[in-house]
């Protein structure tokens, strides 16, 4: 019964990669499945934020993106978002069509995803250099005193 439960969630998950359907916080490979709890929790956050999706905040990103659209690629994605977050699909029905093209808003919405999983792993970089620093020198300095483990 395990073991088909197991072949079942390994099958589900098989599905939802081939037709890009998973949330954006998701994340595709095990080495930053620790960071998706937190990634999630950020990126969840952004639905709150109505005051991120302004036309200047669309114009400014159109023109970094010289005017691509992301929906055709993103559009598997931005259901996942939409179904796994209540408060995205609010805030789109608010905003899409009165205040934002539909483009618009999943670009502005795509570029703060990008922004705190860039973000996110800056983060995870920094700590875990600060704690290779903290390791060295605490191996280091405790060698030199005499003795001594690192924590």
């Amino acid at each position: 019964a395990a073991l088909e439960a197991a072949r079942q969630r390994a099958e589900q998950a098989q599905a939802e990669l081939y037709d890009g359907s998973v949330p954006p916080w998701q994340t595709l490979s095990e080495q930053f499945a620790i960071l998706e709890e937190e990634l999630k929790a950020r990126i969840l956050a952004l639905s709150a934020q109505q005051s991120l999706f302004t036309t200047a905040a669309a114009e400014q990103h159109r023109a970094a993106t010289r005017h691509r659209s992301v929906l055709p690629g993103c559009l598997p994605m931005a259901t996942a978002a939409l179904e796994a977050d209540p408060q995205l699909a609010q805030l789109r029905f608010r905003l899409v069509p009165r205040r934002l093209s539909e483009e618009d808003f999943w670009q502005v919405y795509f570029w703060h995803v990008a922004t705190a999983k860039l973000d996110l792993c800056n983060d995870f970089a920094s700590a875990n250099a600060a704690k290779r620093d903290y390791l060295g020198v605490s191996q280091a300095g405790g060698a030199s005193a005499g003795g001594g483990t690192p924590p």
